[in-house]
């Protein structure tokens, strides 16, 4: 098989993930009409969005770009590729924005403190619950998803307005993944994999940078810290420790770890 022809067939698995997509996303434009079917509708919507990161990368991989048309590997005529800014986003479940939001109100209360929002981000109340936390940061992710598929505009509006309104992430689904933390059955670690995970889908939001959104993953990223095994035990300065070096420098080991004086 040659290049060509290899690029053109993933060229074609790009556009069939890209087909599958929209016809998902048709469907959750039906079953969103109907009384008692919005969460499906939405998880539709997820799906969608995540078919359409797959013909992203599929895109990417294989060289399929606007800069590079792809040329059928028997008629040598030029497809017309689709125009894609070369990031791409995906939508996280709710249960990850409930996850991270019961986080920091369980590893805030092991400490016996709440997590408060400062007034300066005019939130509108200063001791949010859980379920306010997981729709701020689904909101800034739906956003991030917005910005990064404006080709999709229709559809990118209505799942960023149905992040912004609440409508992925409840309440009780915040409090169940805190007691999960609470009772041990999710660790720090990955917590903070959790919170990477959603640091890096969100970032390229156009409002991200110094947001609220953005302030409370950094919040959530230190109480995780603080709750990782060891952490309580371990020394605060350096102080009454001396460099682990047996050699001169450019010599062997050369590194700087700390050790008891």
């Amino acid at each position: 098989m040659t290049d060509k022809q290899s690029r053109f067939i993933l060229a074609q698995a790009a556009n069939a993930a890209e087909r599958i997509a929209a016809n998902l996303d048709q469907l959750a434009g039906h079953y969103s009409c109907f009384q008692g079917m919005e969460r499906t509708a939405q998880q539709l919507e997820i799906h969608a969005s995540d078919l359409a990161h797959y013909a992203d990368a599929i895109r990417e991989a294989s060289g399929i770009t606007a800069a590079t048309d792809a040329f059928h590997p028997l008629t040598q005529t030029k497809t017309k590729p689709k125009q894609h800014p070369i990031m791409s986003c995906i939508l996280l479940h709710p249960s990850h924005h409930a996850a991270l939001a019961g986080a920091w109100f369980a590893y805030s209360r092991d400490r016996h403190l709440s997590p408060t929002i400062p007034h300066r981000f005019e939130y509108g109340k200063n001791c949010p619950t859980e379920g306010d936390v997981a729709r701020i940061l689904a909101a800034e992710n739906g956003r991030a998803y917005s910005d990064r598929y404006e080709y999709q505009d229709r559809k990118s509006k209505r799942i960023a307005g149905a992040l912004d309104a609440g409508k992925l992430v409840s309440d009780r689904e915040a409090q169940q993944m805190r007691y999960r933390i609470t009772d041990g059955k999710i660790s720090p670690a990955q917590v903070l994999k959790w919170l990477h995970s959603y640091d890096y889908q969100t970032s390229d939001s156009t409002t991200y940078a110094g947001s609220l959104a953005e302030w409370i993953v950094g919040q959530i990223e230190k109480a995780a810290a603080r709750s990782l095994p060891g952490y309580d035990e371990a020394t605060w300065t350096c102080e009454g420790f001396t460099p682990a070096r047996t050699t001169p420098r450019g010599e062997g080991d050369t590194t700087h770890a700390c050790q008891d004086a």
